[in-house]
């Protein structure tokens, strides 16, 4: 399973995550997992340029060992792609990376000269690949629809967000490498239904039942890890962690394959599934 995770590192630069009780990740713990995950075989960093102090502090330890994939923000008016990457770089002490991504697909809907740039930065051999991360079907058909054809695309998917499948087995077939994100929802799967505000009802009954299913949160971690890593279509499903001890839970955990959560599986209202439209 580590062959097929990413590390997602929002956490290391924000205080991230509905789950998250314990703010940033001091930069000692961060050289902790990063050892842990190296060790274990994770090979992919997944970051961002809107993820604080994330890459700076990435940057301070050694990544030789690792594929990074960062993303870019909306680019100003006053400034080109190019200084984006080149700060980015400069943050990861590091002279390429793996990916580079667009945060949202609105900045190449609306200026769709910068996927030029994008490919002239894989040219320069400054990235691999090129791509952008997503949270509607609808945006992926766009891009397509403007010849924005992937290297590398990041999605949500999970045991409830299935509204990606069909284009991601379409994609993995044509050579796009897939990477899905919330695996765990944010958090909310491990979440008490009884907690939780009255905005997450539709999915109270579905909580319920997985947590009596899998009553520990390693359990928990290790079922919904393996529904998303065993997807064939699937190459690397990025899992973000707070501390080192999340992370050797999430490597080390075991659950009972009975199987009976699958057949019982909702259908679940869009706001519910992107943490945008969450209360705050």
């Amino acid at each position: 399973m580590p062959e097929k995770l990413a590390l997602g590192t929002a956490q290391f630069g924000l205080d991230y995550g509905i789950n998250n009780s314990l703010g940033k990740t001091p930069e000692k713990e961060v050289s902790k997992i990063l050892s842990l995950a190296e060790e274990a075989g994770i090979n992919c960093l997944d970051t961002a340029y809107a993820y604080g102090t994330s890459e700076e502090t990435l940057g301070r330890n050694n990544l030789n060992s690792f594929k990074i994939v960062s993303k870019f923000p909306s680019v100003e008016p006053s400034k080109n792609l190019n200084e984006y990457l080149y700060d980015s770089l400069k943050k990861l002490n590091t002279k390429a990376i793996y990916g580079y991504l667009a945060h949202n697909s609105q900045v190449l809907i609306q200026n769709q000269n910068l996927w030029d740039e994008l490919q002239s930065a894989k040219k320069l051999g400054k990235v691999k690949k090129i791509g952008y991360s997503l949270y509607q079907p609808s945006e992926l058909h766009k891009l397509l629809e403007l010849g924005m054809f992937p290297d590398l695309i990041q999605v949500p998917f999970n045991i409830l967000d299935q509204r990606f499948r069909h284009d991601l087995i379409g994609l993995a077939k044509e050579g796009v490498e897939i990477h899905t994100r919330s695996c765990f929802l944010q958090g909310v799967f491990f979440q008490d239904p009884q907690k939780l505000d009255a905005f997450f009802e539709k999915v109270k009954p579905f909580l319920a039942d997985l947590a009596l299913n899998y009553p520990t949160n390693s359990e928990r971690a290790a079922f919904l890890l393996d529904y998303c890593t065993s997807q064939p279509f699937i190459h690397k499903v990025v899992i973000g962690v707070n501390n080192y001890q999340q992370l050797s839970d999430n490597l080390t955990g075991q659950y009972n394959k009975n199987g009976s959560l699958l057949m019982n599986i909702p259908t679940i209202p869009d706001k519910i599934l992107l943490p945008t439209y969450w209360p705050s």
